[in-house]
């Protein structure tokens, strides 16, 4: 009896502390400091989320939640990561379809002319998500080896090797932020920036390749399955008259009309969007606050007009939302005195 008692006292000990030394030294975020969307999806109620946005920094540089709520009560989402390649955008989706039913989500296709990097970008792919068949199949499509896939699944073999990188922050239980909704602000303006005088060809069209057309036919797929509105587009971003980039674009745009997708590039939108490409960025591929403002208050208006989205504004239940735009007006003021703070409704 006294050595079943001391064998179970063993295992509840030894539970306690791989736990907690797990917990040290986790993975604890997608970019940022403690600026996770991943966490933050995890720390949001269920069927909260009117609206998702999927993809790279484009994305997460480039479309702000808290405009659209100030000024339609539209509950937005941004999952997005850094590099963000195409099996990640997908299996993100999926991921938040376990506990959201959008009724619009928009996939941006920097992905058709982007690889994921190797080494930390996977890494916040397959360590970020909760352990699932999910995060598994994910894992089994962007890591090489089964040998490095199996490391990926059981995470202790990646993560015991971090000690040199542990911060004091690793021992210390701190919530991760509720701001942002998935957008990051970028308070500074890069006035070397340039639309391309001549927009290229709308017609010509790259061959893509099976694995790209079979990732934007599972997107469709999906869609259908699930029940939300699929929305392509494109961010406004300065590609140097790339004719590869313009052509993958077209091949996407032409699948998009083929199966009744919206496409909306805003580049090519940019003068509707009110986009100064010498005042809206950051640097050449990613817009600034007041650039993402303006893409955020073109799509807002676009949902308005296209889909019914309830306003969700004096529902307790959507306060994580208040609580971003309050921080967000609190951001733009300190970066922005000029602005004007406040709804404009």
């Amino acid at each position: 009896m006294k050595k079943w008692i001391r064998g179970l006292a063993f295992v509840c000990v030894l539970t306690l502390v791989l736990g907690r030394t797990y917990a040290i030294l986790s993975w604890k975020e997608t970019y940022g400091e403690y600026h996770s969307c991943i966490r933050q999806l995890y720390n949001t109620g269920d069927d909260l989320m009117d609206v998702v946005f999927v993809g790279t920094s484009h994305v997460f540089d480039g479309v702000n939640p808290a405009i659209l709520w100030e000024e339609y009560g539209i509950s937005g989402f941004v999952m997005g990561g850094s590099a963000q390649g195409r099996e990640l955008s997908y299996h993100y989706i999926i991921e938040m379809l376990k506990t959201q039913s959008p009724k619009v989500v928009f996939v941006d296709l920097y992905g058709l002319v982007n690889e994921m990097n190797p080494g930390a970008d996977i890494y916040r792919g397959t360590l970020s998500m909760k352990l699932s068949f999910n995060s598994i199949r994910l894992t089994q499509e962007i890591v090489d080896t089964k040998e490095e896939q199996l490391q990926h699944i059981l995470r202790w073999p990646i993560i015991h090797t971090r000690y040199r990188e542990i911060e004091e922050r690793n021992f210390v239980e701190i919530e991760y932020n509720t701001y942002g909704r998935g957008y990051d602000a970028q308070w500074w303006r890069d006035m070397s920036v340039h639309m391309s005088e001549e927009l290229l060809s709308d017609t010509v069209q790259a061959d893509l390749g099976e694995e790209k057309m079979e990732w934007l036919q599972n997107l469709a797929d999906l869609a259908t399955e699930e029940g939300f509105e699929l929305i392509f587009t494109i961010m406004p971003y300065y590609f140097e008259d790339n004719a590869d980039i313009w052509e993958s674009y077209n091949t996407a745009k032409a699948f998009a009309a083929q199966n009744e997708i919206v496409f909306l590039d805003l580049n090519v939108l940019a003068d509707e969007v009110g986009i100064d490409f010498e005042q809206d960025f950051r640097d050449s591929t990613h817009l600034n606050a007041w650039g993402a403002q303006k893409v955020s208050s073109y799509l807002g208006a676009f949902l308005k007009e296209h889909v019914e989205l309830e306003d969700h504004r004096g529902d307790d239940a959507y306060y994580l939302w208040d609580l971003n735009l309050e921080y967000y007006l609190s951001e733009l003021a300190q970066n922005d005195p000029s602005a004007q703070i406040g709804s404009t409704e």
